[in-house]
């Protein structure tokens, strides 16, 4: 994800959740984006953002860099183990939806919708939509409940 594509998620135009204290970059490095301007966010490639990161990191005081690292630790474990449990829910979910229609495949000789067939790849393809908590580039899953992104972003028949 490029930072062109975080100001995407980030814009008015419909992403739930707010702004992250911190990013995860291809790498699984964390960036502390809490003293960027937008315009830095907005201009600057991930790349170049993990850079400056890194400088503005250096230029703490020994004590307060150990502070800010631990911080961000922290937040990345928090924020991963959250995603990680409701990616469970999601899946549990999705495995039984895709349980009922699953007798469908057990009756020899029985001819199936392609509206079936689509709705059950899309269900084994949902989990896969979600980058970093993040459904479909626009709504971060710990930004909704559980009967939200159930009612309004799972797939439906």
């Amino acid at each position: 994800m490029n930072i062109q594509e975080l100001q995407e998620l980030q814009d008015f135009q419909g992403f739930k959740g707010p702004p992250p204290n911190i990013l995860f970059t291809n790498s699984s490095n964390v960036i502390d984006v809490r003293n960027f301007t937008l315009e830095e966010l907005n201009n600057t490639t991930m790349e170049d953002l993990q850079i400056k990161h890194n400088k503005q990191m250096a230029l703490l005081s020994d004590e307060d860099r150990q502070r800010r690292e631990k911080e961000i630790e922290f937040a990345k474990k928090g924020i991963i183990k959250s995603v990680n449990e409701k990616l469970a829910i999601i899946r549990a979910k999705r495995d039984e939806l895709l349980a009922k229609s699953d007798y469908m495949f057990l009756v020899p000789d029985v001819v199936i919708d392609d509206k079936i067939i689509k709705y059950r790849q899309e269900l084994r393809d949902f989990p896969n939509k979600i980058v970093n908590g993040i459904y479909d580039k626009r709504v971060h899953i710990l930004a909704i409940t559980n009967d939200d992104l159930i009612s309004s972003y799972f797939p439906k028949i």
